[in-house]
Parts: C-alpha cells; structure tokens; sequence
C-alpha cells in the first residue's frame, strides 16, 4: 500500500503528520513528507521510526509502503 494509502487508513493528514513529527523532534517539513508520498524521495531511518510511531505500525510496513509510493516494489 503506497505512503498516501497508510496515511489514509490511519485517518492522518500530511499536516497532521508534520506537526507530530515536531514533536517528536524531527526536523521535517511538509514538503519532504509530500515528497514521501509522491515517491520522489525516501526518508531516512528516524524519520521511518518517527512515522511508524505516528501511525501506529510497524517500522517495516512504512518503508514498505515509502518503497512503493516510488515504484521500487
């Protein structure tokens, strides 16, 4: 399931996202998040770590989803 997918399964607006990620203390704007979801770019390991503690799943299941959000499965 591509990055967008995840996000909307887990009722999670890029925005939302992006104002958790604050919190968690990662230094990530909106921009690289709709990269992310665009499949432009893949975030790094924290940032994957910071996401799966936002969503609720699994480091795994986010790189996989970041990973076909850019074609890569």
């Amino acid at each position: 399931m591509p990055l967008i997918e995840l996000f909307k399964k887990e009722k999670c607006t890029q925005e939302y996202i992006a104002q958790q990620m604050k919190v968690l203390n990662c230094k990530k704007y909106r921009q690289q998040i709709s990269e992310w979801v665009r499949g432009e770019r893949l975030p790094d390991a924290y940032s994957i770590w910071c996401l799966s503690k936002i969503l609720g799943v699994s480091a795994d299941d986010v790189l996989e989803a970041c990973l076909e959000s850019a074609g890569r499965l």
